[in-house]
């Protein structure tokens, strides 16, 4: 059905880095609990589908921490922290959802169990992500690496059998007398695009499974806040029956409904203590709530053949005059899936409840889309297209508060 062809390598990429933006205390931390993780799997002569495994589960295994807030996120980042399984609880429950990641789902939940407390169900890759994480947490920012490498494995033998498996640990220490070791530590970046370069992850993604890791990202956006549990899949479902109204192609409906999906995964970079504001917004909380865009745009800008979907997706907030946000992009550069996208935004956000305001009904959503509309911010026809069909549009998307259930049941 696609013509594209979308690699779960850069899905996974895409998504890891999406994570990270909700951790502005440490920056690259899954991409160097990746590059330990790696040694480690080397070191252990590990088959290619099992580094691969280890891998991903790395790159996302803090997954579950985009539901704290700053000071909760922060403190995973602790060496002995209380509660440390339910972030890796929540990221199970998150990653279970997908076909294509049932068995890093499974690493993940166990990832923060103790060697000495291990049972028959704890998968055995978690304790090299346990181990991966815990040495990397250890190295800082302000002294050399090379000097820090006598404390670090002090900490680290100190707690063989304890915290960790005696055998990784053995493993660790033979890899961290390698000066490379720690380098690659330090420009994990380096590290992970030569890994990227021998394509571990081999998978290409069928149209089935495109939609099951599109359908990921939007519970990683709209699973962050009971606020937003429905958001991006009401998006999705308006953009895809508008653009169905205006005769879109069949491959071109379902684009629009993937980029509904992942229009606002920028917004992991929004702390919760803003999208959760009870009130109003003050002039710094709007500022920094539009560098969101920018992030989707950043983060989609890794998948190889996502260009269309990115576009659609990121440009969601920019207007017909030029005055919209990022990039201030203008009538002649916004293409229609951009201006159906804006249109679908903006009435599911009129149209739902949010922390300082109940949902507005029909007739006050149109009226202040009418009022962008004839003052040449969001497409005319497009909206037309929405208000010649708004008892259908507004039913489907009433019917996706369902997704509130499943918010439910996977967060808390």
């Amino acid at each position: 059905m696609y013509k594209m062809k979308i690699c779960l390598q850069d899905m996974v990429f895409a998504l890891s880095e999406a994570i990270e933006l909700a951790s502005a205390k440490i920056r690259n931390h899954h991409n160097k609990v990746a590059v330990i993780a790696m040694k480690i799997s080397e070191g252990l002569n590990h088959s290619n589908e099992e580094k691969a495994q280890i891998f991903i589960s790395a790159l996302l295994h803090d997954c579950g921490s985009i539901v704290y807030n700053t000071t909760k996120s922060s403190e995973r980042f602790n060496f002995h922290f209380e509660n440390s399984h339910e972030h890796a609880q929540k990221g199970y429950k998150l990653l279970k959802t997908s076909n294509l990641l049932l068995e890093e789902a499974k690493i993940i939940k166990d990832h923060h169990v103790r060697w000495d407390e291990t049972t028959q169900n704890t998968h055995s890759f978690s304790h090299i992500i346990h181990l991966a994480d815990r040495i990397s947490i250890l190295v800082k920012d302000s002294k050399s690496i090379l000097d820090q490498v006598p404390e670090i494995n002090d900490i680290i033998l100190s707690q063989s059998s304890k915290m960790f498996n005696p055998k990784l640990v053995d493993v660790f220490i033979k890899e961290s007398k390698k000066e490379n070791f720690w380098f690659d530590i330090l420009n994990s970046d380096y590290y992970i695009d030569s890994l990227k370069s021998e394509n571990l992850i081999t998978k290409t993604l069928n149209t089935e499974e495109l939609f099951d890791a599109t359908e990921l990202f939007r519970r990683f956006i709209d699973f962050r806040s009971p606020f937003t549990a429905i958001h991006s899949k009401g998006v999705s479902t308006v953009a895809a029956l508008l653009g169905s109204y205006i005769n879109f192609s069949t491959e071109d409906c379902k684009l629009l409904q993937i980029a509904g999906f992942v229009h606002d995964i920028g917004k992991l970079a929004i702390p919760l203590e803003i999208l959760d504001k009870p009130s109003g917004l003050d002039k710094h909380e709007v500022n920094i709530i539009k560098s969101h865009t920018y992030y989707t745009y950043k983060v989609l800008s890794k998948i190889s053949g996502f260009e269309k979907i990115n576009e659609w997706a990121a440009f969601h907030h920019e207007k017909l005059d030029g005055l919209g946000y990022p990039f201030h992009k203008k009538a002649n550069e916004l293409s229609l899936g951009c201006r159906i996208m804006a249109v679908s935004d903006i009435f599911v956000a009129l149209a739902e409840d949010r922390p300082y305001r109940k949902g507005m009904k029909l007739e006050s959503a149109i009226k202040i889309l009418k009022s962008l509309a004839d003052n040449g911010k969001i497409d005319k026809k497009v909206l037309n297209t929405l208000i010649e069909n708004i008892d259908e549009i507004n039913k489907l998307r009433e019917l996706v508060q369902e997704v509130k259930l499943e918010y439910n049941e996977t967060m808390l």
